[in-house]
């Protein structure tokens, strides 16, 4: 319930689903009525513009490295009231940039215009990049996906989150497989979310209809592209 909230969505390996839970917490939290930002801090294997449909080419990086300002690379995804940040172009030292003064500055900027700002960032068992951003912002939420991700490294990302004096907000079980029985007695339902697959980085672009699966997720669209 605190607004305006910041926190950084990570996993502990590749190919958990931390990128598909970003949006889809996103899409959740905007048809609430919140102001959402989505940020793709995973400077390194960034999927938040290819799944959201959106131009990636200028981005987070190139505000940090000061060759753009972050109005110029902020993506409406059309009505859904969800604005996307790309990760940009690439980056040769993206763990020093994430950790510099410039990125800290950008998440003290967006405290004053959204109610919840969304960081999808690199696994923390990969590289220290979910680590250095989660002590500035709220917390983390940790992907765990079903039948893929060990004990072992769920309990060395929580100890990695501890250890570096971040709060774990939560962990998100990801690619649970309900039997049909469970799945005749309950429902699921379907958030519409605008995207923009012909926008370019700023206010505006033309905007096409996409269907997240809340429940499970997973976005059916997504799905094909590969969890990340």
């Amino acid at each position: 319930n605190k607004h305006p909230l910041t926190l950084v969505v990570a996993s502990s390996a590749p190919g958990e689903g931390k990128s598909t839970v970003s949006l889809n917490l996103a899409a959740v939290l905007a048809e609430s009525g919140s102001r959402v930002l989505l940020l793709d801090a995973d400077l390194r294997r960034p999927r938040i513009a290819q799944y959201s449909h959106v131009e990636g080419v200028i981005g987070l990086s190139d505000v940090l490295v000061g060759e753009t300002t972050l109005d110029d690379v902020v993506v409406p995804l059309g009505d859904s009231g969800v604005d996307v940040v790309p990760a940009g172009s690439s980056a040769p030292n993206p763990g020093e940039l994430l950790s510099a003064r410039p990125m800290a500055e950008i998440l003290t900027e967006v405290r004053s215009a959204y109610d919840v700002v969304i960081v999808d960032t690199a696994p923390i068992l990969a590289v220290s990049d979910a680590l250095t951003l989660g002590q500035l912002v709220d917390g983390i939420v940790l992907v765990v996906r079903a039948n893929r991700t060990t004990k072992h490294d769920v309990a060395r990302s929580l100890e990695a989150i501890r250890s570096s004096g971040s709060t774990l907000l939560g962990v998100v079980l990801n690619g649970v497989r309900r039997s049909q029985r469970r799945d005749s007695q309950t429902y699921g339902y379907a958030s519409q979310v605008a995207t923009t697959p012909s926008a370019s980085p700023g206010r505006a672009g033309r905007t096409r209809r996409n269907v997240f699966s809340v429940h499970t997720g997973h976005s059916a669209d997504f799905e094909r592209s590969g969890p990340s």
